[in-house]
């Protein structure tokens, strides 16, 4: 039987999927005394250049060395009402400053727009976040193991022989181990279909038509208007709680209380067969996001209330952090915080993981940002079955 469910996907906190795009320091306007950002609306703003005539001026300000796209429109005579009226938002610029010194504002990362410039969550981007929680909820505490922790420090150990035995690059040493441990644990869980091709022959296992995950899809979210988004600086907050590495980059964000609508479908026939249903999927996201509070969240000084958090939530999108993306900690249980910090300091040499197990905590920065003048981590967004 197959079902089609409204869904509300809630923004908890600030919410980012990425198109791959930026908007240049020339596209969009900064009032420094305001620390304000204003977002043209660009069918708005061309209108504007062509009704007073700006339309070379400003190619030719493209093309310049200048950089701020605000004291060009002051340079045209546009009074400050009329910049702020072609904004199609605004949002605050959040803290200028390290220790004391100023930061410039930079390149803006853009959300994921469609038609008109307007905001929405892919379906592809909601399914990748179930599809971790179903798995973290159905390798917990399985025996065997799908991926035996002596494996996993071998393939580790393995990798980083390769790479500094120069046979392998580090980026396709680090991919090949874990793609093809991950298609095994997949494959395990989620393959479940027999299935037989046009000659009667079964179809292999490792084939994607064989996953159970071909019972659940989710559509693009309905967009939301682009007032429903801010601008959010990228923070990295340490165990003491304070701001580890603040950098010059901000994203477009969904703002906390958006509310985005979508259809879920669920279809019997494929999700039985690896034990899933409606309920299955809401249990595998209260737990995911239990989990992830209280064995990561929860230790950074400031957000211990977060290990008793509750509810049906995923961390969703860009910069949410290594932990809404892996499953060693159902994998591993005590043993995740050692296994982590292992494949951490290989993949990144630099980030000085090695120490993290003797400090309790791995990765030991939490993604965060600010919102409201509150330090906030980034992505939750609520899953309503209404």
């Amino acid at each position: 039987m197959k079902e089609t469910i409204h869904m509300v996907m809630r923004v908890l906190t600030p919410v980012f999927v990425g198109c791959g795009q930026k908007l240049l320091k020339k596209e969009y306007i900064y009032i420094p005394n305001e620390n304000r950002v204003y977002v043209p609306d660009r069918d708005r703003f061309f209108s504007w250049l062509q009704e007073r005539n700006l339309v070379d001026a400003y190619t030719d300000f493209i093309l310049s060395s200048d950089n701020s796209l605000y004291q060009w429109l002051l340079s045209q005579k546009a009074s400050k009402e009329e910049i702020r009226g072609l904004a199609a938002y605004t949002a605050h610029g959040g803290d200028r400053t390290i220790n004391g010194k100023p930061i410039r504002l930079d390149d803006i990362h853009s959300m994921v727009k469609g038609p008109g410039g307007k905001p929405y969550l892919p379906g592809s981007s909601i399914k990748g976040a179930m599809r971790t929680a179903l798995l973290n909820k159905m390798v917990a505490g399985k025996k065997p193991c799908p991926f035996p922790e002596d494996a996993f420090h071998k393939g580790v150990q393995e990798m980083d022989a390769r790479v500094k035995s120069g046979k392998e690059p580090h980026g396709r040493a680090s991919k090949s181990l874990f793609r093809r441990e991950a298609g095994n644990i997949e494959e395990g869980q989620f393959h479940k279909l027999r299935l037989v091709n046009q000659k009667g022959k079964e179809i292999p296992s490792y084939n994607a038509v064989c996953s159970a995950m071909r019972g659940l899809s989710v559509s693009d979210s309905l967009p939301v208007e682009a007032s429903c988004l801010t601008l959010c600086q990228k923070l990295d907050v340490g165990p003491s709680g304070g701001i580890s590495s603040r950098v010059p980059m901000m994203r477009e964000c969904l703002k906390p209380g958006t509310e985005l609508h979508a259809a879920l479908t669920l279809d019997d026939c494929f999700l039985r067969e690896a034990g899933m249903d409606r309920q299955f999927l809401v249990e595998a996201i209260q737990e995911f996001y239990a989990l992830q509070n209280r064995q990561f969240v929860a230790k950074f000084h400031g957000f211990e209330h977060e290990a008793e958090e509750r509810g049906c939530v995923l961390y969703l999108g860009g910069g949410c952090g290594f932990p809404s993306k892996t499953i060693l900690q159902s994998l591993y249980g005590d043993a995740a915080l050692a296994c982590t910090a292992e494949l951490l300091t290989f993949l990144f040499p630099d980030g000085y993981h090695e120490t993290d197990v003797a400090a309790g905590g791995s990765p030991h920065m939490l993604k965060c940002t600010k919102w409201e003048d509150r330090l906030v981590p980034m992505g939750k967004c609520e899953v309503l079955f209404p």
